[in-house]
């Protein structure tokens, strides 16, 4: 599946059909940032409640144990490229 910025609104053709938000493609990294971190939460929170059962081999703990450090990881670099945005405003 590939990602469409049009397909959730952040690029709108003008006049010319060029999608509005070819011109600023700070604008759109952004918009990808803000949705990638959105969609980690979910799959940090399942990951959280697997682990927290326990149930599983001990190879599925340390699988879902490497997950959820791969998605926290994932998250914090979100939220810092999100910060740096704030910060350049």
């Amino acid at each position: 599946m590939e990602y469409s910025s049009s397909q959730y609104g952040y690029c709108r053709p003008d006049e010319s059909g060029a999608p509005t938000g070819a011109k600023e493609p700070r604008r759109l990294l952004w918009s990808i940032v803000h949705d990638f971190d959105k969609l980690l939460t979910p799959v940090l929170t399942i990951l959280q409640e697997l682990q927290e059962r326990r149930a599983g081999t001990s190879r599925q703990i340390r699988k879902i144990d490497g997950a959820i450090f791969c998605a926290f990881r994932a998250k914090t670099l979100a939220r810092q490229l999100l910060d740096l945005r704030t910060l350049g405003r």
